[in-house]
């Protein structure tokens, strides 16, 4: 997957549609009982993720925008990459969530909604920036 295109989609560049434009690229492995690993096209700076950003992955998930293998492979993405980062242990929690989820399989909308809401409690989190250097 390209950390462009979700970087994009968390700054409001593009639509969830876009999300849907990369799907996930396996990559071999050869024991049958290893966890699909996924590749991933790599950012030239370090990206901060904020709970506002991860909320509008849920309201993309729970509106259909964006296609059902979406949120979990952005979150094994997300935890793949040396390029995002966060700070917050709450998104650490809703990405690990997301991460389990394999090929078409999804959050029910209520679950996705319910982790919205947390994600939209606290002030904690709210901006987004682009960083210079890596981590």
């Amino acid at each position: 997957m390209k950390e462009s295109i979700i970087c994009d989609f968390f700054l409001a560049r593009v639509g969830a549609e876009a999300l849907g434009s990369d799907p996930p690229k396996p990559v071999a492995s050869p024991d049958k009982n290893q966890a699909r690993s996924i590749a991933i096209d790599d950012l030239n700076s370090t990206f901060l993720v904020t709970r506002k950003m991860a909320a509008s992955l849920c309201d993309a998930a729970i509106s259909g925008h964006a296609p059902a293998w979406v949120v979990g492979t952005i979150a094994r993405t997300l935890f793949g990459s040396k390029h995002f980062t966060w700070e917050d242990p709450l998104l650490t929690e809703v990405f690990g969530d997301w991460s389990i989820l394999d090929g078409d399989a999804k959050l029910p909308p209520s679950k996705l909604k319910l982790q919205k809401q947390q994600l939209q409690e606290c002030g904690v989190g709210l901006g987004g920036s682009v960083l210079s250097a890596p981590r």
